[in-house]
């Protein structure tokens, strides 16, 4: 949980910095100061680069995507997703995305914070999805595709 408090306060050098590596054009994503924006992890049993950014709106919602009801909308816990990047010097690069969820006072229902670097429920970025394809337009077997990325 220290890693989520010291998510939430970003520092806006690294942000930039991040943001410019990964082309992310999206102002609701914030990463932390250097030493907890990026780790060395294993993902799926391979070494990893990982990035912990915050997904959060400035303001809560204007109202419940559900019941429609005006401010009666809160913020909850943010949800953690692992979102797979375009590898980064031919290493597999991950986003942990701690996505702001928030939460309706009148009806319960629950929803998070999106983006449009990956589709809803999915954890592979657009920006991989294009990579793919891209890879796809050589000529090179789709395993080795599959290898690279």
């Amino acid at each position: 949980m220290s890693l989520l408090n010291n998510i939430k306060k970003n520092c806006q050098n690294t942000t930039t910095f991040i943001k410019n590596i990964f082309n992310i054009k999206d102002d609701n994503i914030t990463f932390p100061t250097h030493t907890d924006a990026l780790s060395e992890e294993e993902v799926h049993g391979v070494p990893s680069k990982v990035f912990s950014g915050l997904l959060s709106y400035p303001e809560n919602p204007y109202c419940c995507p559900k019941c429609g009801v005006v401010g009666s909308v809160i913020k909850h816990t943010p949800k953690a997703s692992l979102i797979q990047r375009i590898p980064y010097q031919n290493v597999p690069t991950y986003l942990r995305l701690y996505k702001q969820r928030y939460r309706c006072k009148d009806c319960d229902h629950t929803f998070s914070a999106t983006t449009k670097i990956v589709d809803k429920n999915c954890y592979i970025s657009k920006a991989l999805k294009f990579a793919i394809l891209s890879d796809l337009k050589q000529k090179c077997s789709m395993t080795d595709i599959a290898r690279f990325h």
